[in-house]
């Protein structure tokens, strides 16, 4: 059930409120990105659950708030994609920082599959009219 909720829906806004996105500055390998996992045989079963990170390089910021990357493979070889900022990991960013927005959404997402599985079981108890 929790892999029907990515965790950047339980992202909070007020971790973007510090970020600083040095997008003047952007340069080849100025961030490193949480790319969705596919189900790649190389890849190992963790990462087709969570994802990859991978080198990219931040484009700019489209009107959704989404962060346009051009992601750098280790063959080299290039794409593009649309990432949340949760899905980014600025090199200029405090990594603890970081962490701790990764746990909080790990405890919402937590939270929300456990009330969800409470109130199914309870719209399933049966009783007699």
């Amino acid at each position: 059930m929790v892999s029907i909720f990515p965790l950047h829906l339980f992202d909070d806004s007020s971790f973007d409120e510090i970020l600083v996105p040095p997008l003047a500055t952007a340069v080849r390998g100025d961030a490193v990105c949480l790319l969705p996992g596919t189900q790649n045989p190389q890849h190992s079963p963790r990462e087709k659950a969570v994802g990859v990170w991978t080198q990219c390089v931040v484009e700019g910021v489209n009107e959704k708030g989404l962060f346009e990357v051009t992601a750098i493979s280790s063959r080299g070889s290039e794409e593009r994609h649309l990432l949340p900022s949760f899905a980014l990991f600025f090199l200029q960013q405090n990594l603890e920082h970081y962490a701790d927005r990764v746990i909080a959404a790990l405890q919402r997402r937590f939270t929300c599959v456990h009330i969800l599985k409470y109130y199914n079981f309870i719209a399933n108890i049966p009783f007699e009219k």
